[in-house]
């Protein structure tokens, strides 16, 4: 990604992925 929010949706479910696995939101 080049910021913050990157438009690829590769990186997108990535940091999606990430994010669940670090924090999840349940």
């Amino acid at each position: 990604g080049r910021g913050p929010r990157s438009a690829d949706p590769v990186e997108v479910a990535r940091r999606g992925h990430l994010r669940v696995l670090r924090s999840p939101d349940s």
